[in-house]
């Protein structure tokens, strides 16, 4: 559901639960950006990173961060998914531009 910039979203409980798209100039939710998760039995466990609201949020942050060049930090409790989250980040980047220790 796409709202305008001139309404605020109200379906969601909080404006948290939204973007806001410039190039299109409006808010969507989160809902709308998780992609459905395809297994690949071929990677390991550790690799697996299925994902939800949250992680999709993270991963837009940090592509922005990284876009911008500004660091980033992630804080929370034990298993939401921080270091998880980076990690899928980081095996997205070019290779021969990055270098990931």
């Amino acid at each position: 559901m796409k709202i305008f910039l001139d309404e605020l979203p109200t379906h969601e409980a909080t404006l948290f639960e939204y973007y806001f798209d410039a190039s299109k100039e409006c808010w969507i939710s989160w809902k709308r950006l998780v992609p459905k998760y395809q297994h690949n039995p071929e990677r390991k466990f550790y690799e697996i990173l299925v994902p939800t609201i949250d992680t999709c949020r993270s991963d837009w942050l940090l592509q922005l961060c990284y876009r911008i060049k500004r660091p980033v930090l992630f804080v929370g409790e034990s298993g939401t998914s921080k270091t998880a989250t980076i990690t899928s980040f980081l095996r997205k980047l070019n290779p021969d531009q990055n270098v990931c220790i």
